[in-house]
C-alpha cells in the first residue's frame, strides 16, 4: 500500500479514494479482481486447513499455516493481472487456484448441505472436484495465457 499522488491509498493497480471508492488504474475490472482474490483466498485457506490438519494435527502452526498460504495466494492473484503479460505458467497457476478452490469448496460442502446423512460426501471435494477443477483451471489458464501472448504479438 502506498499514497497515491491523486489522494487516497494505492493497492496494486487500484486506488482507494478517501470516500472509499475504488478507481481502477490498470487494466481489468475492480469487482472481478476482488471476487477472484476472495475465491483464491477461500480455496487456498480450505486446502491449507485440510493439509495442516492431516499433517500437523492441532496447535499454533496448524492454525497459522492455512492463513499464511491463503494470504500468499490472494496476494499473488491480486497483484498479478497487470504483470502477467507473457507468463503462461502464472496464468495456469491462477486458473488452477481459482477452479481448484471452487471445485474443492463445491465438492466438499455441497454434499454436506444437500445430503447431510451421507458420511462420505466431503470426499467428493477432496478426491474428485478439487483436483479436477485444479487440472481444468491449469489447462484453461495455460490456453488463455498462450492466446493472450499471440494476441499481444500482433
Amino acid at each position: 500500500m502506498s499514497e497515491s499522488p491523486a489522494g487516497g491509498l494505492r493497492l496494486g493497480g487500484v486506488r482507494l479514494t478517501r470516500g472509499g471508492n475504488m478507481i481502477e488504474e490498470s487494466s481489468g475490472k475492480p469487482l472481478v479482481r476482488v471476487v477472484t482474490t476472495a475465491l483464491a483466498f477461500a480455496g487456498a485457506y480450505f486446502a491449507g486447513t485440510l493439509f495442516a490438519t492431516i499433517l500437523l494435527g492441532s496447535g499454533a502452526l496448524a492454525l497459522a499455516f492455512p492463513l499464511i498460504v491463503a494470504v500468499v495466494c490472494a496476494r499473488f492473484v491480486w497483484t498479478r493481472p497487470g504483470e502477467l503479460a507473457g507468463g503462461r505458467a502464472a496464468f495456469a497457476l491462477v486458473g488452477a487456484l481459482l477452479l481448484g478452490g471452487i471445485g474443492f469448496c463445491g465438492g466438499f460442502f455441497g454434499p454436506m448441505i444437500l445430503a447431510p446423512d451421507a458420511n462420505q460426501g466431503p470426499l467428493l471435494g477432496l478426491f474428485i472436484t478439487g483436483p479436477g477443477g485444479a487440472l481444468i483451471g491449469a489447462v484453461a489458464g495455460y490456453v488463455y495465457g498462450r492466446a493472450r501472448e499471440r494476441r499481444d504479438d500482433r
